[in-house]
């Protein structure tokens, strides 16, 4: 702590850049979020879900850009492929075969070459090389999120949902800025696409699963996340003209039998219709506001903390979530540190400092808006 950082740890301008991701991932547990979010600590090997999911969304956009048909497939698919291998490193089988990923683009090329794309015949043709080869598949350590399921399940999405390109219009792809909470503080956004139909104008949210439950459907009503981009529709378009959100799920089964009536290389789009009042909204409001409350009490509580203290008395560690999905992966570190500002210096193994910042999707978005500044044209 010095004259001009009145916290014992330095400080990094993303501290006082939030969006929805930040709040929920406070909501979860304090502690790992000052972990994460003040110290930076981020895992150094790249993480399989972030990267499909990401790769996902870059596949899906070019869709709707390009529109929702075949002749769209490899441009989806190279889009996907891009990204996906950016940060993990591309599998070879040892004896030469070519992976099914590399099988289903010779094949598709073949019938681009020939002028005739049969997306059934080529979906077909591509799940039976899968189903051969798979126990020699070096990247199946990677299933469902590998490219060879991708690409099976882009093709399978193609083939369900061509007709929505006449149906649906895209007013924005990939919109990102800032919208206001109350009168001094935003929250940063990213919004996969912006669509309307015949009943209105709605977001499309895209995400991925390996397993269809209701805990999945029903989880993202009350998401910070979706309230937050809910209240970015009703700031940036007229009230009767809005018609929600919709999440648009790609569910890829993991544990498909390779022979039978289920083989592997199922896919399934699941499809979440989320729509909100004004009163449940000025709910969300509420509570989005709270928690920022809450973050910025702790922050104040951190400038009276110390490395020579016994205990941490700010984000305190939230107990009961640290079996979550895969597991916390502070949880071993909890287990010993009532202080972790003692063992701040660095980051401990397996962990590197990366500081993510939500603004920086700015930089990418094919449309920016600050809302609380009235940035906005849309008066569709």
């Amino acid at each position: 702590m010095n004259d001009t950082n009145p916290f014992p740890i330095p400080q990094n301008e993303t501290w006082y850049i939030l969006d929805s991701t930040k709040i929920q991932e406070f909501m979860e547990c304090p502690r790992k979020y000052m972990k994460m979010r003040l110290l930076g600590w981020t895992p150094i090997a790249p993480n399989l879900h972030l990267t499909f999911g990401s790769a996902h969304h870059d596949a899906m956009e070019y869709l709707l850009i390009n529109g929702i048909q075949k002749e769209s497939l490899k441009g989806a698919i190279d889009a996907f492929l891009k990204t996906y291998y950016e940060k993990l490193t591309k599998i070879v089988n040892p004896d030469g075969r070519p992976i099914p990923s590399e099988f289903m683009l010779v094949l598709l090329d073949s019938m681009i070459e020939q002028g005739d794309i049969n997306l059934r015949e080529f979906y077909s043709a591509s799940l039976k090389y899968y189903q051969v080869y798979y126990k020699e598949y070096k990247d199946k350590v990677n299933r469902p999120k590998s490219p060879g399921d991708a690409i099976l399940a882009l093709t399978h999405y193609i083939l369900n949902h061509e007709h929505e390109s006449s149906e649906r219009e895209v007013l924005h792809t990939e919109v990102s800025g800032t919208v206001p909470i109350d009168d001094e503080r935003v929250l940063h956004f990213r919004i996969d696409a912006i669509l309307k139909d015949v009943l209105g104008i709605f977001i499309q949210e895209h995400k991925t699963l390996s397993r269809k439950d209701n805990k999945w459907i029903n989880k993202w009503h009350l998401k910070t996340q979706i309230g937050t981009y809910l209240h970015v529709l009703h700031m940036m378009f007229p009230e009767g003209s809005i018609k929600g959100l919709e999440v648009n799920g790609m569910c890829l089964y993991t544990n498909e039998v390779l022979t039978g009536d289920s083989p592997h290389g199922k896919q399934e789009v699941i499809r979440v219709p989320i729509s909100k009042s004004k009163e449940l909204m000025a709910a969300w409001l509420w509570n989005v506001r709270h928690w920022y409350d809450l973050i910025d009490w702790n922050m104040e509580r951190l400038k009276e903390a110390s490395p020579d203290d016994d205990i941490l008395s700010c984000f305190p560690m939230n107990t009961e979530n640290c079996d979550s999905y895969f597991g916390c992966m502070f949880e071993p570190y909890c287990r010993l540190w009532p202080n972790p500002l003692k063992h701040c210096i660095e980051p401990p193994p397996g962990f590197k400092v990366d500081w993510w910042n939500p603004a920086d999707r700015e930089k990418t978005a094919s449309k920016v808006v600050h809302l609380e500044k009235g940035e906005n044209d849309d008066t569709t």
